[in-house]
């Protein structure tokens, strides 16, 4: 399990808003103690959430519904589903490259948990990623993601079959 924690950073320079700063942390153990109680998790070292600027060039934003917080919930699902920044920036620029989970659903993840978060410091698990994963609208939306894959994994195979007949027939 991961935990994505944001923590607004403030200076003297920026009293009022912030310097806004998402870490993402392995949960090592969550285990329960002698009483059958949950200890708090014991997370791994955190390490800087990439930015993958798309929408944002500015970097991550939450707490309302704009490029800021556009760009957090696709890096936040990138991590998630281990999706590396060529595949999903591919996949925003192109409708014939791989499709990407991160890239299809980040603006309803974006809605339904970024732009609503108001705090200074938050922290999300990938339980709760998980979760929403499984709501029947998301479920919908992964199963035409797949279709639309083998789609064109298929026009691919088929490019590659003209072009292999074209070829040849040059000889």
């Amino acid at each position: 399990m991961k935990v994505y924690n944001g923590r607004r950073v403030f200076t003297r320079d920026n009293t009022t808003r912030g310097e806004a700063s998402v870490f993402v942390q392995n949960v090592l153990s969550h285990e329960p103690d002698g009483r059958g109680l949950t200890n708090e998790p014991n997370l791994g070292e955190p390490g800087a959430l990439m930015h993958i600027p798309f929408h944002s060039p500015d970097g991550f934003e939450w707490g309302y519904a704009g490029s800021g917080p556009a760009d957090l919930a696709l890096a936040i699902l990138a991590d998630y589903f281990e999706e590396p920044p060529e595949q999903v920036l591919g996949a925003l620029r192109s409708l014939w490259a791989p499709r990407s989970k991160a890239v299809a659903l980040h603006q309803e993840f974006k809605e339904q948990f970024i732009a609503r978060e108001r705090r200074n410091e938050w922290r999300l698990g990938s339980d709760v990623i998980e979760a929403w994963l499984q709501t029947p609208s998301i479920q919908t939306q992964l199963i035409e993601l797949d279709r639309q894959d083998e789609e064109l994994a298929e026009i691919r195979r088929l490019d590659e079959e003209a072009g292999s007949a074209d070829a040849e027939s040059a000889d």
